[in-house]
């Protein structure tokens, strides 16, 4: 459906994607973010549990989670773009569908980081923002899963970067 996110989608399909989209475009415009940027542009500059806040009470009005989706009988992908979007207009940065990411999925280091990379290997890929069958602590800025590289998902979909040329 053509409002709905794109799912089933593995990390291998997503870097096919980008390659024939480089390809097209015959520079290397596209790519995937990794974990840091992913949140920062879901954080949008907040410290906040949400971009909007901290109240998961507020959730429904900018995500697609369990409350609005799961329990009401809708056990799939929502509509993208029709709730409220971040401070920086993003969409669906909560919710809807995990969206992959490039990094590995691993432990943070101890240490501050600026603008961390992942490890450099690992079994599963991270992905970030959250699932519509998930509550309101899965959907946070911060919260993190993974799963295997090859294996599309039909709650998994990718949200791509495009580079200035």
């Amino acid at each position: 459906h053509p409002d709905h996110p794109a799912v089933f989608i593995s990390w291998d399909d997503s870097q096919d994607l980008i390659a024939a989209m480089n390809d097209f475009e015959g520079l290397p415009l596209y790519r995937m973010p990794t974990e840091a940027e992913w949140e920062y542009a879901c954080r949008a500059r907040t410290t906040t549990s949400y971009s909007y806040g901290n109240n998961p009470e507020l959730l429904g009005d900018y995500a697609w989670y369990r409350t609005n989706t799961w329990d009401s009988g809708k056990h799939f992908a929502q509509p993208v773009g029709v709730l409220l979007p971040n401070p920086w207009g993003l969409y669906d940065m909560h919710g809807n569908v995990w969206e992959w990411v490039h990094d590995w999925s691993g432990r943070y280091p101890e240490e501050p980081q600026i603008d961390p990379t992942g490890p450099e290997t690992g079994r599963f890929r991270s992905t970030r923002s959250g699932i519509f069958m998930a509550g309101a602590m899965g959907q946070r800025s911060s919260f993190r899963y993974g799963g295997a590289q090859d294996f599309p998902d039909g709650g998994v979909g990718v949200r791509l970067l495009r580079q200035g040329r």
